[in-house]
């Protein structure tokens, strides 16, 4: 089964505090909103590609830290979701279900994972693969 096939069926997000929710999607739109650009008379929102980022009220970690990051297994998608809390409290805010797909290259070890390659799921946007310097090509 393909990443982008096995994202689509895992990736969501569960909300566990509503109020804090909103204060996070503004202060993420907030703080993306200076990376907004315009390629080719497309303009390339950054809050529609970072579904999940720290802001000055809110943090997120990853199954993959709290655990350690312990071996993963290469060249097969595991479980690492993203858990989103008030930066003060700790309090949770929000779940992002994902996955990661780790792979060695010639000179390297890669990694993908759901938010980041395929955000439209999580965001809701419409689908853009690639990267700033392909709008308009």
């Amino acid at each position: 089964m393909d990443f982008e096939r096995q994202c689509k069926q895992v990736a969501k997000i569960d909300v566990q505090n509503p109020e804090l929710w909103q204060q996070y999607q503004r202060e993420r739109r907030q703080s993306l909103r200076r990376s907004r650009v315009t390629v080719d008379g497309v303009e390339i929102d950054p809050a529609d590609r970072f579904p999940v980022i720290a802001t000055n009220h809110f943090t997120y970690t990853t199954d993959w830290i709290l655990h350690g990051k312990t071996e993963a297994p290469k060249n097969k998608a595991f479980r690492n979701d993203a858990y989103l809390a008030l930066t003060a409290t700790g309090e949770p805010v929000a779940r992002f279900h994902d996955l990661r797909l780790l792979y060695d290259t010639i000179e390297t070890t890669m990694s993908e994972d759901c938010t980041s390659n395929f955000p439209e799921l999580y965001t809701g946007s419409r689908p853009h693969r690639g990267t700033i310097m392909d709008v308009g090509r």
